[in-house]
This record gives structure tokens, C-alpha cells and sequence, in this order.
């Protein structure tokens, strides 16, 4: 029998998610995936192994373990194991540089007062948004990945609230339009 796995870093303050109270959240992740999970709680450093022929997991559990990562909770970046979901990072560093004034107005931008952008984003677009550190994770299905990322891509470069809701609400109406010419 082999052994198949890899090693992932993830930031110190995101162990204890990983873990999850009393080991619960690692210990579900290794019987949904079949692997095992040894942390590194000091370093950070993850390592993941997949026991015989189930190495078609580990991208699905380092996915998992990137969005969780990126400030994903636990329950959230499990839905990663639905083949129909999707994880896309957009790490602020590489749009605008490493102004720290700089990305901590784009992350307000993407959240929003309250939350409610963020919410909204999530709402128009059936999917889940994260802004951790300099990093905007987005978990959904494949068919709106491309608009979330588009949303998000005119927040980062500066498009009003209303402009970002109004190319959503363009979205949706192709959207059914083109529901509505298969129906017929």
C-alpha cells in the first residue's frame, strides 16, 4: 500500500480552525476525505496524506485547506467537496502592490459598511466571500465564477457600489433570458 501527500502552510492564527473545537473540524475533514491530517500547531505546517488509491482527494483537501487559509470557517470550505464548487483567490498584493493603505481601503470597499457589499455580492451571486488579510477568497459553482470575480475586480479597481449592483442585476437578466430561451 502507498503513501501519497503533501505539506501546506497555514497562518498560526488559522490552526485553531483547522483543528476546531476538541479536534472536531480535523477529524471530520479526515473521515469525509479519508485521509490523515498531522498539524504543526507552532510552524503552522500541515501535512496531509491519503492512504492506497485515494490520491484523488489531495486537491480537494489542499482547495479546502486554502480556503480555510483565507479566512474561510470550516463549514464553509467543506463545501468544497462538492464538485460543483470552486475556489478562486485574489491576493490585493498582486493588484495594487503592498500599501497597506492602500488594501485596507479595498477590503472596506469589498465589505462594506457593515458587511452589506460583502453580503450583497454574496447574495446576487449564490456564492461565498472572504477578505482575509490581504487575500479575497470566493467559493461557488463554476457558472458564476466568472461574474463574482468580474463584481469583485471592479470594487478592487474602483467602481461604485451601485455601478458593481447594476452589472449584477445585468448578469441576472442574461441569466434568465438565456434560462428562458432553453425552457422554450
Amino acid at each position: 500500500m502507498s503513501t501519497s501527500g503533501f505539506y501546506f502552510n497555514v497562518p498560526r492564527d488559522r490552526i485553531g480552525v483547522l483543528i476546531g473545537k476538541e479536534g472536531s473540524f480535523k477529524k471530520l475533514l479526515e473521515d469525509r476525505t479519508k485521509t490523515k491530517i498531522t498539524i504543526n500547531s507552532e510552524s503552522g505546517e500541515v501535512f496531509v496524506c491519503a492512504e492506497g488509491d485515494n490520491i484523488v482527494v489531495l486537491p480537494v483537501v489542499k482547495n479546502i485547506l486554502l480556503a480555510v487559509a483565507c479566512g474561510f470557517s470550516g463549514q464553509v470550505a467543506l463545501e468544497l467537496l462538492d464538485e460543483n464548487k470552486h475556489l478562486e483567490v485574489i491576493d490585493l498584493k498582486d493588484v495594487v502592490g503592498k500599501s497597506y493603505s492602500e488594501i485596507e481601503r479595498i477590503k472596506g470597499h469589498i465589505i462594506g459598511r457593515n458587511g452589506k457589499v460583502r453580503r450583497n455580492l454574496e447574495e446576487y451571486t449564490n456564492s461565498r466571500i472572504s477578505v482575509y488579510q490581504t487575500y479575497v477568497g470566493i467559493i461557488c459553482d463554476l457558472e458564476n465564477l466568472e461574474v463574482v470575480r468580474k463584481a469583485v475586480e471592479m470594487l478592487i479597481n474602483g467602481t461604485s457600489h451601485v455601478g458593481v449592483y447594476r452589472f449584477l442585476e445585468a448578469q441576472r437578466r442574461r441569466t434568465k433570458e438565456d434560462f428562458s430561451l432553453w425552457a422554450d
